[in-house]
């Protein structure tokens, strides 16, 4: 569809939104299933970055990934991911997965590619208790020094730490920037031992920190494995478990 898009808006014109979805012509709702592949035609693009421009409501997490692909560090980009940071509500066709992995993006763009905004810190910080995803994302990117993490880093690793308080991803971006070596070693082994949770379902968020953080620290802290990180990961993840073996196969690929 992306490659034939010319042909097709010929074609249908103005009823091209009612040809794409069978439930209504919305075409807010199409971008959004086309949002991934705006890349592989140029009208399709142009179309899409003219729909994102006059669009007022939020964008889906594809939306804002596509929009950060086109046109990275734009003021068109800033603005969406902005109006997501400040009205901190659900888009009305996002299942709590996708608002949550949209939180993670969008904290992820603004800290990669806004860290230079003025009071955008503040603005992260603010929200980190109410909404810590996109915040604990942005700032673990841009601004490793506040105090948000630093006090958050105290309270998961005080003996006063309630289960629960930190998703897996959350968790990921604040003990890979601050933990020690050996509770950063009790992180990996915790984090792959608990194969059934929904965090395989952002590996890649966890995946990331983890990663940078073993190229800031590239011994590991246990003498078993000879300072090898590769076979760490492999040595944690039992064989019985495909998702385990992904995760270390991943890893060890990424660090060698």
């Amino acid at each position: 569809m992306a490659k034939h898009w010319d042909q097709m808006v010929q074609t249908f014109g103005d009823e091209i939104w009612a040809q794409i979805s069978s439930r209504s012509p919305d075409e807010a709702w199409c971008w959004e299933v086309l949002a991934p592949h705006v890349g592989e035609s140029p009208k399709m693009r142009n179309d899409f970055l003219a729909y994102c421009s006059r669009e007022r409501n939020q964008l889906s997490v594809d939306g804002i990934e596509a929009l950060s692909r086109e046109l990275p560090g734009s003021h068109l980009l800033r603005e969406h991911c902005l109006r997501i940071l400040g009205d901190g509500i659900h888009h009305k066709n996002l299942s709590p997965y996708d608002h949550l992995r949209r939180e993670i993006v969008v904290g992820r763009i603004l800290g990669n590619q806004f860290a230079n905004e003025d009071g955008l810190q503040q603005k992260l910080e603010k929200v980190s208790e109410t909404r810590p995803s996109i915040a604990f994302a942005g700032l673990s990117i841009a601004w490793r020094d506040s105090a948000v993490l630093k006090n958050t880093h105290a309270y998961i690793r005080g003996e006063n730490y309630r289960a629960g308080y930190l998703n897996w991803p959350d968790a990921a971006a604040v003990c890979c920037l601050l933990d020690s070596d050996e509770q950063f070693c009790n992180f990996v082994f915790r984090f792959v031992d608990h194969a059934s949770d929904s965090h395989w379902g952002f590996l890649s968020y966890c995946v990331d920190p983890i990663v940078e953080r073993i190229q800031r620290a590239p011994q590991v802290p246990a003498a078993e494995y000879d300072d090898n990180w590769t076979e760490f990961f492999l040595g944690v993840s039992p064989i019985c478990n495909d998702c385990r073996i992904g995760f270390s196969v991943d890893l060890a690929l990424r660090i060698l």
